[in-house]
């Protein structure tokens, strides 16, 4: 579930249809948001990592990859050029810490082409810009109480 599959999912609540020429980036999930199905999302989810947050959390100081895909149990991390990818399957690594994308060349072949492809079909953001700025070192003060 993803918050982009509220819209269709809420206008099938409401028994609203939607115009033919309309094509929603999300899905209709209700039957799952109602708790009538365990049934997960067709389509994997994707997103990138937001351009000025290359070091997230604040305590890591490693940049962070750029693009994330999930679909089922697999998700798949890699730079927007599709470097350096990692693969980790979520139902036996929640904490993602063993990198199988070795040992899944075909599917991380696959997962990266696809996410590197929906990151060309997006209008642009300033990610490998800012991706190619310098890391700027911690700064070190009092933490907030």
């Amino acid at each position: 579930f993803a918050a982009f599959d509220l819209v269709p999912s809420l206008l099938s609540l409401a028994g609203v249809a939607v115009p033919r020429d309309v094509k929603f980036d999300g899905e209709n999930v209700l039957p799952a948001l109602l708790g009538r199905s365990a049934a997960t999302r067709a389509a994997p989810l994707m997103w990138r990592r937001p351009p000025d947050r290359k070091t997230w959390p604040p305590a890591v100081t490693e940049p962070q990859p750029d693009l994330a895909i999930r679909e089922g149990d697999w998700k798949l991390l890699c730079n927007y050029d599709g470097a350096k990818p990692q693969l980790y399957h979520l139902a036996t690594d929640a904490g993602e810490k063993n990198n199988v994308a070795a040992e899944h060349a075909a599917l991380t072949a696959r997962l990266t082409a696809a996410a590197t492809a929906w990151h060309r079909a997006l209008p642009p953001d300033r990610g490998a810009e800012i991706a190619s700025e310098p890391i700027a070192p911690k700064a070190k003060g009092k933490k907030a109480k």
